[in-house]
């Protein structure tokens, strides 16, 4: 195995390229029945959805992708944005299934926050499906809370988790009411699939 680069994503990188790692990386939540609506779209969506407020971050092996992360600046009015300011969302994060459990996700995680840490940015958000238990652990060891929970028009429940480069204003506590909270009126009110129960 080559020695494996970090960078932001270059020229010569295609988003197709980024397409097919994030397609491999999800495999195995499409057999387990989570379908994430990201890893599907075509490169030229996924670079669209990225637009002039995202970047993406690779790891490359010689000129072969093996591992993709990527962000966005958003607009959030959930509790969990006291100041109002812009948040990052992490999203297109992927690494292909043979090159897992080296810790190149972890150094590609790291690099991609040093950098919005070095753009002035505090808090960062991210969601996933709610049966997504392994990637969730990941995030949480990185520093990530579980501050709110989602349905959208995927046939399963997300849980939103942030994390505030700066040290989080809440307490562990606020944060663990709020989700559960919100976990429990979402799912009392909405079935997956933005279906509501009456």
């Amino acid at each position: 195995m080559e020695e494996i680069r970090i960078m932001e994503k270059p020229d010569y990188v295609s988003w197709d390229e980024i397409h097919d790692v994030l397609w491999a990386a999800h495999k195995e939540n499409r057999d387990a029945g989570m379908h994430m609506k990201y890893p599907g779209l075509p490169g030229d969506q996924l670079e669209g959805l990225l637009g002039d407020k995202g970047h993406c971050f690779v790891a490359l092996e010689g000129r072969k992708v093996v591992a993709t992360a990527s962000y966005r600046v958003i607009t959030c009015k959930r509790w969990y944005n006291k100041t109002k300011k812009k948040v990052v969302s992490l999203l297109l994060d992927g690494i292909l299934p043979e090159y897992g459990g080296k810790g190149i996700y972890s150094k590609l995680y790291h690099f991609r926050e040093e950098h919005l840490k070095s753009c002035g940015f505090n808090l960062i958000d991210m969601d996933t499906a709610e049966k997504n238990v392994n990637i969730q652990k990941v995030f949480i060891k990185n520093g990530f809370r579980l501050v709110d929970f989602e349905v959208y028009k995927s046939p399963h429940y997300s849980v939103v988790m942030a994390k505030w480069l700066n040290g989080c204003p809440y307490s562990k506590w606020e944060c663990w009411w709020r989700f559960h909270w919100r976990k429990l009126r979402t799912k009392a009110i909405w079935k997956p699939g933005q279906i509501r129960r009456f």
